[in-house]
């Protein structure tokens, strides 16, 4: 992804948003998967609250966000499995990637929870990838470090990247190359 996990963190810090750029992320995918085209807009105003409010120390951040939506909106409407979660890049700790993934996991749930007739829209397989997410926002912050706990969390990564545009494209139909990115903004 473009945007990087760490200038996503800097400004919502400097934004003084109550999430961070994991559960952000999560939240703007899970709202993308499930809603309508308001989601972008509906993003926004949970992370920094009504347009109208949006004070100047926060102009930043919306900017950081509007390239994490054109981002996303671009890797998961391209057709070609090259989403990637906005995590902390390996350099980080294992604790502090686990939490991660677990606040991202609990935003993209959050997000998708105001799609209509999930259980009726959805696969079997796509219904199980949820209820996986619903496991991993239980993952500890204090993991062992340690050869098989790193290509553990790689394999969940993996499976909820592909989770991801699983759900997608059984909730809003595979897209046409290019769609989505001028019409979400």
């Amino acid at each position: 992804m473009a945007t990087s996990y760490n200038l996503c963190s800097r400004a919502l810090a400097r934004a003084r948003a109550e999430l961070g750029a994991a559960e952000c992320h999560g939240l703007l995918c899970g709202l993308l998967c499930g809603v309508d085209e308001q989601a972008p807009q509906r993003w926004l105003e949970e992370v920094l609250g009504p347009a109208g409010r949006i004070q100047q120390d926060r102009e930043a951040c919306r900017s950081e966000l509007l390239r994490v939506l054109t981002d996303t909106v671009r890797t998961l409407c391209s057709g070609q499995c090259n989403f990637v979660p906005l995590l902390p890049g390996d350099d980080a700790g294992l604790g502090v990637r686990s939490e991660a993934l677990a606040d991202w996991c609990s935003g993209f749930l959050y997000g998708i929870a105001s799609a209509v007739d999930l259980e009726k829209r959805l696969s079997k397989d796509a219904l199980e990838v949820l209820s996986d997410f619903s496991e991993v926002t239980r993952l500890r912050s204090d993991a062992e470090e340690s050869e098989s706990s790193e290509a553990d969390y790689s394999e969940i990564v993996e499976y909820m990247r592909v989770g991801v545009m699983l759900i997608f494209e059984e909730l809003r139909g595979r897209p046409l190359p290019g769609d989505g990115v001028h019409r979400l903004h």
